[in-house]
C-alpha cells in the first residue's frame, strides 16, 4: 500500500498490514483534473529541488515551481485530505487518484482487490462532497452557524456513484464534509444515520456497524442497483469486496465482468438470492439465464432475504450452466413451464419461498423465462401440485436442474426470439447462371430492420397484430420467383418457410433442427443449393443464408 505523508507529501510504501501505520482515506467522486500518480511524483520532485536550492519556501506546501498541479481541483482535495490528518495526527493518509500507478495493470489489480480491505483498516476516511458547499447550508436566522441539512447532503453526487458504496460501509469512521473543508458529521450520527439509509436503502444497521452477515446476496445487489461508474466493467469490480470476491480484471469485456462476479459470488456462497432479480422491461418472450446483466436487475431484491440453515449442496457454476436444487412446481397452463422456487429464499415478511419462472427444452435443461417478474410478487397464474407443509415450506419436486448461460434453444422455441440478423454469403457464385443479384435481401415490414446491422427488431413494431411477424424476401434469381421467409413468433421454422414451387427439398434427410437444405434447377446440369439455417442463442436468433450453385 503506497501512502502520503500528511506534512512531506511523499511517497511511503508498506508492504503487510503489520508494519501498515495508522492513516486517513479519502473518498470522493473524480473530477476531470485529478492529479495522476506520475503527476505526483512530478510534483514530488520539483518541491525537493526548490528545498535543495534553498528557493522561498511556500506556505503549506504550495510552491511556484508547478502552479499548474497545484490548481487543479484534484490537488486541491489532496491537501485538503492532508491538513485533515494533520489535524486528526496522523501521519498518512491514501488518495485514490495519485496512490495508484494505473499504468500498471498489476498494480491497478491489486489495488482494486484490495480496497475494500483498506478503507475498512483505515482510521477515518473523509468523504469529500464536491458539490456541497456551505452556502447551502447557511442557516439565516442565525448568523455565523452553519446549520446542515442532511437530506440536502444525500443529493450530493457522491450518494449515486458506484466506488462510493464500498467507501461508506467498510470503514468504520466516515466523517462527510462540504467542498469548502466543513465538517459535516459522522455517518454514525442519528440523523446523518437514518437520512442516509434512506437515500440509500441501506439498512442504518449496517451504515453503523458494517456488519454485512445479516444482509442476502440480493439485497447487497440492490443498493447498486442505481448507482453509476464511468466504465461498465467497475460497476462489477466496486462490488468486489461488498461479496469477498477477488478476481483479475479484464478491462474491456464490458457486461461480462458483472457475471464473472456472480459466478464467482455463487461458487462461494449458497445465497440462492442472488438469482432473485427481474427486468421489469423485458417482453415475455425472453429467454435468459439464472444470472443478471447488471446491478440495476436487482433494483426490486432489497426486500429478498435468505434463511443461512437452508444448505444448496448440488449448486455448481461453470463457464456454460448453474446447476442447483430447487423446488419445481409445473404451472397449469404449460406442461414445458415451471416455478422454480429458490430454498431458503423469501420476501418480505418472511412467509414464501420466493421463486423463479423456468422453461423446460428439448435437451432436457432449462432456461429462465418471464424474467420480469417473481414469484410470489408479479404472478397470480395457478401451480399444479401441493401447496406448503407445515412450517410454511412450499414443497414440490425437489430436484437439481442445470440452467445455462447463454440458452441454445430449439426451432420449438422460436417464439420467443425478439429480434433476428440476417446474414447472406454466397460460394461459388457463377454469372453465367444468373445468380449475380442473390446477395439482395427485402424486408418487411421496413421499420423493423436496420440495415447497418442486419437486424430485425420486433419491439420496433406497433404491435397491432397479435404476433409480430417479419417477412424477408431474398431476391436470389432475377429469372425465378422470389423466396419469401415470413417469421412469425408464434411459429416454428418449418411452418415460417413458404417456397415457390420452384424450390424443393431434395430429400428428408437435409431436414433438419434448424436449418433446411433447399435445392433449385436453374439450368440444365447446373442446381442451386441453399441453405437456411436458424441459430437461436439466448433472445437473438441468427437467420444464415448461403447460397452455391452446383455443376
Amino acid at each position: 500500500m503506497r501512502l502520503l505523508h500528511s506534512q512531506t507529501l511523499e511517497f511511503k510504501e508498506f508492504f503487510n498490514s503489520e508494519t501498515t501505520p495508522p492513516y486517513a482515506i479519502l473518498s470522493h467522486t473524480w473530477g476531470s483534473d485529478e492529479v495522476t500518480f506520475k503527476e505526483m511524483r512530478k510534483y514530488q520532485k520539483a518541491e525537493r529541488e526548490r528545498v535543495a536550492s534553498r528557493l522561498p519556501e511556500g506556505n503549506d506546501h504550495e510552491s511556484s515551481v508547478s502552479p499548474e498541479i497545484e490548481a487543479r481541483d484534484g490537488f486541491r482535495k489532496i491537501r485538503f485530505c492532508a491538513k485533515q490528518a494533520v489535524k486528526d495526527r496522523l501521519d498518512y493518509f491514501w488518495v485514490d487518484t495519485c496512490c495508484i500507478d494505473k499504468t500498471s495493470s498489476a498494480e491497478l489489480s491489486e489495488a482494486i482487490n484490495s480496497m475494500f480491505r483498506w478503507y475498512k483498516d483505515s482510521n477515518v476516511c473523509y468523504a469529500y462532497l464536491c458539490d456541497m458547499h456551505d452556502a447551502v447550508f447557511f442557516n439565516e436566522e442565525r448568523p455565523g452557524s452553519v446549520n446542515y441539512n442532511v437530506d440536502a447532503m444525500t443529493s450530493s453526487l457522491w450518494f449515486s456513484r458506484g466506488w462510493t458504496l464500498q467507501e461508506l460501509i467498510a470503514p468504520r469512521k466516515v466523517l462527510f464534509y462540504t467542498a469548502d473543508g466543513s465538517e459535516i458529521g459522522a455517518k454514525t450520527t442519528r440523523g446523518i444515520r437514518f437520512a442516509v439509509a434512506r437515500r440509500t436503502r441501506i439498512p442504518s444497521r449496517v451504515i453503523r456497524t458494517g456488519n454485512l452477515s445479516t444482509s442476502s446476496l440480493a439485497k447487497r445487489m440492490s443498493w447498486a442497483a442505481s448507482r453509476r461508474t464511468t466504465r461498465v466493467e467497475d460497476r462489477a469490480y466496486s462490488l468486489l469486496g461488498l461479496f469477498g470476491i477477488h478476481m483479475p480484471l479484464l478491462y474491456g469485456e464490458g457486461e461480462h465482468a458483472f457475471v464473472r462476479l456472480q459466478q464467482e459470488i455463487v461458487k462461494h456462497s449458497d445465497d440462492l438470492s442472488i438469482f432473485a432479480w427481474k427486468d421489469p422491461r423485458a417482453d415475455e418472450y425472453l429467454h435468459r439465464g439464472l444470472l443478471a446483466r447488471s446491478p440495476s436487475e436487482f433494483e426490486h431484491s432489497g426486500n429478498v432475504g435468505w434463511d443461512r440453515v437452508v444448505m444448496n449442496r448440488n449448486l455448481q457454476v461453470t463457464d456454460k450452466e448453474i446447476k442447483l436444487d430447487v423446488a419445481l412446481q409445473a404451472l397449469e397452463s404449460s406442461s414445458e413451464d415451471y416455478v422454480a422456487l429458490l430454498p431458503g429464499v423469501r420476501g418480505q415478511g418472511g412467509l414464501n419461498w420466493v421463486g423463479i419462472y423456468l422453461r423446460k427444452t428439448l435437451e432436457g435443461d432449462f432456461t429462465r423465462v418471464n424474467v420480469n417478474g417473481v414469484v410470489p410478487y408479479d404472478d397470480d397464474r395457478v401451480l399444479v401440485g401441493p401447496g406448503h407443509d407445515e412450517s410454511d415450506n412450499p414443497v414440490g419436486d425437489f430436484r437439481t436442474v442445470s440452467v445455462r448461460h447463454i440458452p441454445i434453444l430449439s426451432k420449438s422455441s422460436f417464439s420467443r426470439v425478439r429480434e433476428i440478423t440476417v446474414t447472406v454469403r454466397q460460394i461459388t457464385v457463377t454469372k453465367a447462371y444468373g445468380l449475380e443479384d442473390s446477395g439482395r435481401i427485402e424486408v418487411r415490414p421496413d421499420e423493423g430492420w436496420d440495415e447497418e446491422s442486419s437486424t430485425f427488431h420486433f419491439d420496433k413494431l406497433d404491435g397491432s397484430g397479435t404476433k409480430p411477424t417479419a417477412a424477408f424476401i431474398s431476391h436470389f434469381f432475377p429469372r425465378s420467383s422470389v423466396m419469401i421467409i415470413p417469421v412469425d413468433l408464434g411459429k416454428d421454422l418449418e411452418a415460417c418457410t413458404i417456397l415457390n414451387e420452384s424450390w424443393s427439398l431434395r430429400d428428408k434427410k437435409d431436414k433438419y433442427d434448424g436449418f433446411r437444405c433447399l435445392y433449385k434447377n436453374v439450368q440444365s446440369g447446373t442446381i442451386a443449393k441453399l441453405v437456411l439455417t436458424l441459430v437461436l442463442r439466448g433472445d437473438i436468433c441468427a437467420l444464415d443464408v448461403i447460397i452455391t450453385s452446383i455443376e
